[in-house]
This record gives structure tokens, C-alpha cells and sequence, in this order.
């Protein structure tokens, strides 16, 4: 290849450019189209983080408001939010076990079970964060039926809850007593 076709490859490529001043020139329009972007993603970011930090503070998200702790929370919850909690787990539960074909795997004396009250807490509180917060995602209440309604009937399997027309009693071993000897666990440098 001789330089005469070296030069028109490069007159292909664009036009030439003799001085740095047309770099930058070249380099400003781009730069422009970054900071509009860059006002974009501040704009979105601020749209969105309003509903979520809403939601968070709020309560909303999950089953009624509680500060200090998440509203599903039982070890944490005073006496009147335990009980509005208790109230509409009772009646979302009594929805579930009427909508879905469940009542052999969930038994009606579910709340006599604190596994199963557990685990319905957590059920509820993304139920209700999939169907009825106002910013949730269609794909929440496929993951609803798809993951963890299934996966929360598979764990209760394994609890060993085996009432079907009337309510057993556990044996006295199976719920354990909690930590008493706190020092047990020494606290190691850097934790708190």
C-alpha cells in the first residue's frame, strides 16, 4: 500500500482535525449530552427515592407503621400494635386458607403454632408489600404465587404441624429456651 491510499482511508475515517481547539469543540457536545443525562438520573433518582423513603418511614410497606422496628416484627412490637397485627393476620389468613387450596397444609389452628404465625407474618408482609403498595411491580405478585407462598407451604411441611380436624399440642421439647447466659457469646474487637 503506497502513502497516496493511506491518505484517502484516512479521509474515509472523517474529517481532519488541525488544532486542538477543534478537539475540544468536538469534546463539548458530548459533554453537553453528559450533563443532560446526568440531570436525568438525578431527576429519576429523586422521583424515586420520595415513595421509598415514604414507604419506609411510614410503614406502609409490609403490615401498618411501628417505629423503631419493622411492622411485622412480633419480639419487638408493644401490646396495641400486636394486637392490630394479630387482628389483620387473622383476616388475611382466613382470606388465604378460603382463596387457595391450602387448608390441609395451613390448618385453621395456624395461630397456635408461633412457627406458623411466623411464617405467615413474613407471608402477609410481602403479600401485602406485592398487591397493595402503590409503587409495586406487577412481577411481586408473580413472585408471590411463583416463590414464596410455595416456599412457605414447603417449610411449614417440615415443622412437623400435623393438626388436620382438630388442634395437637406440641411436645414440651420441641421449643427450646432462649440464651440465658448471655456472656456466653464474649463480644470479639471491633463489635458491638
Amino acid at each position: 500500500m503506497n502513502d497516496h491510499e493511506n491518505m484517502d482511508d484516512d479521509r474515509e475515517l472523517g474529517p481532519e482535525v488541525d488544532a486542538p481547539d477543534d478537539v475540544r469543540r468536538a469534546l463539548d457536545v458530548p459533554r453537553a449530552d453528559l450533563g443532560a443525562l446526568t440531570d436525568d438520573v438525578r431527576d429519576l433518582t429523586d422521583a424515586v427515592s420520595g415513595p421509598a423513603d415514604h414507604l419506609l418511614t411510614s410503614g406502609s410497606v409490609g403490615i401498618g407503621g411501628l417505629g423503631g422496628c419493622a411492622p411485622w416484627c412480633w419480639q419487638k412490637l408493644d401490646e396495641e400494635a400486636a394486637a392490630k397485627l394479630r387482628r389483620d393476620l387473622a383476616d388475611w389468613v382466613g382470606w388465604l386458607r378460603g382463596r387457595y387450596p391450602i387448608a390441609e397444609q395451613l390448618p385453621a389452628c395456624w395461630s397456635q403454632h408461633s412457627e406458623l404465625v411466623e411464617e405467615l407474618t413474613a407471608l402477609h408482609a410481602v403479600w401485602n408489600a406485592a398487591h397493595l403498595d402503590v409503587g409495586a411491580h406487577p412481577s411481586g405478585a408473580a413472585d408471590f404465587h411463583d416463590r414464596w407462598l410455595p416456599g412457605m407451604l414447603g417449610r411449614i411441611r417440615t415443622w412437623g404441624v400435623h393438626c388436620t380436624t382438630e388442634h395437637r399440642e406440641r411436645a414440651g421439647g420441641v421449643y427450646g429456651p432462649g440464651v440465658v447466659d448471655v456472656g456466653a457469646f464474649p463480644v470479639s474487637a471491633g463489635q458491638s
